[in-house]
C-alpha cells in the first residue's frame, strides 16, 4: 500500500510539474509573438512618418514665400496745354482741332494709367503755367491724393526733371517718364537697395499694345532685341549726393528733340558713373500715342561722340 502511495504522490507532482511547464512555456511564446508584433509594426511604419512624430513638418516652398512689399516709386511727369491756338504755330499748323483735342485726350490717360499703377507713390507734375493745372485737374479723376503739383522755370528743358529728383527726392526711386508712356508689369521687382549700392540707372524702352483708339504694338514695340535701334523713354534711379555741374551742363537741352537719351545715356555713364541698363524685357512701359500728332519742328542734337546705347537686357543687376 505504501508502495503505491509513493507512486501516486510521485505520479501527481510529475503532472504538477508537467502542467507548470507547459503553461510558462505557452506565455513565453505568446509574449515573444507580442515582442514580434509590434517589432513589425515599427518597422512598417516609413521613416518620413517616424520623423514627423518628433519634429514639426517643413512648411512647403508656397508657404515660405512671402510678398515683398511694393517699391515706392514717385513719378515725374510734365505736359503741355495744347490748343486750337497751336494750329497758328509752325509745330502743329498742319494739324487739326481734332488731333489737338486726341493728343491731349492720350496725355491724360497716360497720366491716369501711371497714377493708378500700384507702385506708384507719388506723381509729381511739373509746370510753369497754371492753365494746365487747372486742365489737369479738371480731367483726372482716380487717385488724386498721389498728384503733386509743382512749379519750376521751365518744364520743357531735360535738365529740369534731373534738378527736380536731386532736389526733392533724395534717397527716393525717382522716375522721369513722359505724360504719354505708363508703367505696366513688373514693376514690383523693382529694389531700391540694388539701384543704390550698384548705382544702378534704368532708361526703359517701351512696349506698345492694343489701347482704346488703335493698335500701339504694331508702330510702338521697340524693347526687341532686332528691333532695337536706341530709342528710349523712362529714366529709373535713386538720386543720391549732389549732381555734378557736368552733368547739368551736358543735359541742357530741351527735352522734345530727338537722341536726347541717347546724350543722357553717355553722360550718366561717363560723368554719373552709373551702371546705365535697359531691362525693358522686365520692365514694362507702354507708349499712347494713336493720334499720331507731332511737333514738326523737332531736329536731332546727338553726335557719335555723345550717343549712348543700352540694348534690351532681361536682368536687373
Amino acid at each position: 500500500m505504501k508502495s503505491k502511495a509513493v507512486v501516486l504522490i510521485i505520479f501527481l507532482l510529475v503532472l504538477v510539474l508537467t502542467i507548470i511547464y507547459v503553461y510558462n512555456l505557452t506565455n513565453h511564446s505568446e509574449y515573444n509573438k507580442g515582442e514580434i508584433k509590434t517589432d513589425h509594426a515599427q518597422e512598417s511604419v516609413p521613416s518620413h512618418q517616424a520623423m514627423m512624430t518628433f519634429k514639426k513638418p517643413i512648411p512647403s516652398r508656397q508657404k515660405m514665400t512671402t510678398r515683398q512689399p511694393l517699391p515706392k516709386i514717385h513719378a515725374i511727369v510734365t505736359m503741355p496745354l495744347l490748343t486750337k491756338k497751336d494750329l497758328q504755330t509752325k509745330k502743329y499748323k498742319t494739324s487739326t482741332i481734332e488731333k489737338i483735342k486726341e493728343r491731349m485726350s492720350e496725355f491724360i490717360t497716360g497720366l491716369q494709367n501711371t497714377l493708378n499703377h500700384e507702385c506708384i507713390y507719388r506723381v509729381h507734375f511739373l509746370y510753369n503755367e497754371s492753365d494746365v493745372v487747372d486742365y489737369v485737374k479738371a480731367h483726372v479723376t482716380t487717385n488724386t491724393a498721389k498728384l503733386v503739383f509743382n512749379r519750376v522755370e521751365d518744364p520743357r528743358k531735360h535738365i529740369t526733371y534731373f534738378d527736380f529728383a536731386y532736389e526733392k527726392l533724395q534717397g527716393e526711386i525717382a522716375m522721369y517718364t513722359p505724360i504719354d508712356v505708363y508703367p505696366g508689369e513688373g514693376f514690383e521687382l523693382i529694389n531700391k537697395d540694388d539701384l543704390i549700392s550698384k548705382k544702378l540707372m534704368y532708361i526703359l524702352t517701351r512696349h506698345g499694345k492694343q489701347e482704346k483708339n488703335c493698335d500701339m504694338g504694331k508702330i510702338s514695340n521697340n524693347c526687341d532685341r532686332k528691333l532695337y535701334f536706341g530709342s528710349h523713354d523712362s529714366y529709373i534711379f535713386v538720386p543720391n549726393g549732389p549732381l555734378s555741374p557736368q552733368i547739368r551742363k551736358a543735359l541742357n537741352f530741351w527735352s522734345i528733340v530727338w537722341g536726347q537719351e541717347n546724350i543722357a545715356i553717355h553722360t550718366f555713364r561717363n560723368l554719373g558713373h552709373f551702371k546705365v541698363t535697359n531691362p525693358c524685357e522686365v520692365l514694362f512701359i507702354y507708349h499712347i500715342h494713336c493720334s499720331n500728332l507731332r511737333d514738326t519742328t523737332r531736329y536731332r542734337i546727338n553726335t557719335k561722340a555723345n550717343t549712348g546705347m543700352a540694348p534690351p537686357t532681361d536682368t536687373l543687376t
